[in-house]
C-alpha cells in the first residue's frame, strides 16, 4: 500500500502522516493524575531518544469490557480533567478512544486524536459524530477479517469515506483517518 500523502498537524507541531514514526502509548485506562503523568513523562522521554513522536494514550472510560462489573475509570468528566492536564503539563498531544455518538463532542473539546474502538468500526452514527468535530481520527484495526479479505476492508473504508464526504461535505475534507 502506498503512504498517503496527506498530513495533519496535532497538537502544537506533530505531524500525522509525515515522515516521523509516531507512538500512541500510555496507561490503558486513566486511573490518576499522578500514574498518567509518570507512564506520560517516562514514554514521551523513551519516545524522544528513539526519535518518535509522542501521543499520549489512556481510555477515558473503558466501556468495552467483557464483564460488566469490570473497571470503567475515574468517571466521564474526571479522566477527561487528568487528560487535559497530563496534555498541558507535557505539551502533548492526546488521544482516548469514544464508545458512544453522545461522548464524542465533550471528548473533542480535550483531546487531539478521538479513537475508535475496534469492534466500534463500522458504527456508522458513531463515526460521522467523530467526523464532524475536525479532529484526527485512529480507527483501530478489527482482528476478524482474514487476511485474503484484507482488500475488502480497504474497498469498504474507501466507501465509508466517500458516504461520509457526501454527509459531511467540507467538514470531511479537514479529517484526517489513521488506520492501524
Amino acid at each position: 500500500m502506498e503512504r498517503s500523502q496527506h498530513t495533519m498537524t496535532i497538537g502544537k507541531n506533530l505531524i500525522l502522516g509525515g515522515s516521523q514514526p509516531i507512538l500512541f502509548s500510555g496507561p490503558c485506562a486513566v486511573e490518576s493524575l499522578d500514574i498518567c503523568l509518570e507512564i506520560g513523562s517516562t514514554v514521551k522521554d523513551l519516545a524522544a531518544k528513539h526519535g518518535f513522536g509522542y501521543v499520549f494514550k489512556a481510555s477515558f472510560d473503558k466501556a468495552n469490557r467483557t464483564s460488566s462489573d469490570s473497571y470503567r475509570g475515574i468517571g466521564h468528566e474526571k479522566s477527561l480533567q487528568v487528560l487535559q492536564t497530563v496534555g498541558n503539563t507535557l505539551n502533548v498531544p492526546l488521544v482516548t478512544d469514544v464508545h458512544e455518538s453522545y461522548q464524542v463532542e465533550a471528548v473533542a473539546d480535550v483531546v487531539d486524536v478521538l479513537q475508535i474502538p475496534a469492534f466500534l468500526c463500522r458504527q456508522t452514527d458513531l463515526l460521522i459524530a467523530a467526523g464532524k468535530t475536525g479532529k484526527a481520527i485512529k480507527i483501530k484495526e478489527v482482528s476478524l477479517w482474514h487476511p485474503k479479505t484484507c482488500n475488502m476492508r480497504w474497498t469498504r473504508f474507501g466507501l465509508l469515506a466517500i458516504t461520509m464526504w457526501r454527509l459531511l461535505k467540507e467538514v470531511f475534507l479537514s479529517v484526517t483517518i489513521i488506520l492501524w
